[in-house]
């Protein structure tokens, strides 16, 4: 035991205790992850990763891996493969509930208010992500990203009775995961290269999708010529990893940070959820007072936008799922 004082005594006491009772003692060394260690992490040495400097050397165990989830990282190195689907399910999750749990977003479901939605609240959203996380592991193939969106959201929509909360999300969480997922499992994958190889095996698994104009966002997309949620996809979500993940980063410890990164979000990305409540010319006008906001950023002048957006009932969806799914970069690549 090379962490625990406690649990390093108890086995010195057996080791000198038991023999005396006629029953051999015999002490295995901890498995590490550290190449200069004996009982190193028996992994293709490109998946060897280390923590931060001060607990490289330590052996594997349960609550490293919980300590590191706790604190934001996906420590998939340091259990078997089989668990990469349990861990990669929490963070989706985690980055969904950080999302929904951020107060005072202009027009959006936070604990306390229901924003700019008459058929979903809180309690609802919540209950959601838990059927996402439970969906995500319980549906086998994670390679077909068609089979197994429509698989996760026939469980939600389930859960709901029909209430589309996490339709967009579900499509852009899955498909990060499912990318991350099958980058990890491949022997010859360089996973220091993991920030760069995953925009181009998200837009991989894209490129299965068949575009679809059948919703209000694919109506949206087909009428004023925007991105849509298929379209970010195959592009690897550029300006995710080139400008909303370093923004997140560079403002993770403001109390407001949450907020800020929306509003960042919100005036670059032409959200159809927008498009299709507000119309084209106001989702021009939403995208530049989120710009000056962030400026001149103050509480009030976002309670001041919240108060508009809930008159106008317009709900920046799909920027939510986009700071959902900066989160869950973040904790993957952290």
């Amino acid at each position: 035991e090379p962490a625990d004082p406690l649990t390093a005594r108890y086995n010195e006491l057996m080791k000198e205790m038991l023999p005396s009772y006629g029953i051999d003692f015999c002490e295995t060394e901890r498995l590490c992850d550290d190449e200069n260690h004996s009982g190193t992490l028996h992994v293709h040495h490109s998946h060897v990763k280390s923590d931060p400097p001060d607990i490289a050397a330590i052996g594997i165990s349960a609550s490293r891996v919980r300590k590191a989830l706790d604190e934001g990282r996906l420590p998939w190195w340091l259990v078997p493969s089989g668990t990469w689907p349990y861990l990669v399910a929490e963070a989706v999750s985690r980055s969904m509930r950080m999302e929904l749990d951020a107060p005072f977003k202009p027009g959006l479901v936070d604990p306390g208010r229901r924003g700019a939605h008459t058929d979903m609240d809180y309690s609802l959203m919540k209950g959601s992500i838990d059927v996402i996380r439970r969906s995500f592991t319980s549906h086998s193939d994670k390679t077909n990203p068609v089979a197994f969106g429509k698989a996760v959201e026939s469980d939600v929509m389930e859960y709901t009775g029909g209430v589309n909360t996490y339709r967009g999300a579900i499509f852009c969480q899955l498909t990060m995961a499912m990318a991350f997922l099958d980058l990890i499992s491949r022997p010859e994958t360089d996973t220091e290269r993991l920030p760069e190889l995953l925009p181009e095996a998200i837009a991989r698994l894209a490129s299965q999708v068949e575009p679809s104009y059948t919703s209000n966002g694919g109506r949206a997309v087909k009428e004023y010529g925007v991105k849509g949620a298929l379209a970010m996809a195959l592009g690897g979500y550029r300006e995710l990893f080139s400008n909303w993940l370093p923004y997140y980063r560079s403002v993770k410890g403001d109390e407001w940070g949450l907020q800020k990164t929306l509003l960042l979000i919100m005036s670059s990305l032409d959200d159809t959820c927008i498009i299709h409540r507000a119309g084209y010319p106001r989702a021009q006008e939403v995208k530049a007072e989120a710009s000056e906001l962030l400026r001149n950023f103050s509480p009030e002048g976002l309670e001041a936008m919240d108060e508009v957006f809930l008159n106008e009932r317009i709900s920046p969806g799909g920027c939510a799922d986009m700071l959902a799914l900066t989160l869950l970069a973040d904790n993957l690549l952290n």
